[in-house]
């Protein structure tokens, strides 16, 4: 059975969004973790243990969620 060309743009849209909306997750864990990792690097670099790891993963953090509304907000305008 063939499908017609707005049910294939409909199944395309789904499929783009349920892509956006499955990554969040890696998004929000990837900032702080990333964080963590630079921020272990500034310690030892700097002696300033152990407020380079809480800087830099309150900064991932902060990225983790803009970059999450930024991608949510793309989502929602494939819908409209």
């Amino acid at each position: 059975m063939k499908e017609s060309p707005t049910q294939q743009q409909d199944l395309v849209r789904l499929i783009r969004q349920a892509g956006i909306y499955l990554s969040i997750p890696m998004v929000l864990a990837g900032g702080p973790t990333l964080g963590f990792l630079l921020g272990q690097l500034i310690d030892r670099r700097f002696s300033t243990d152990p407020w380079g790891v809480m800087v830099a993963v309150v900064l991932g953090l902060m990225a983790g969620v803009y970059q999450t509304i930024r991608m949510i907000r793309y989502a929602q305008r494939l819908t409209n």
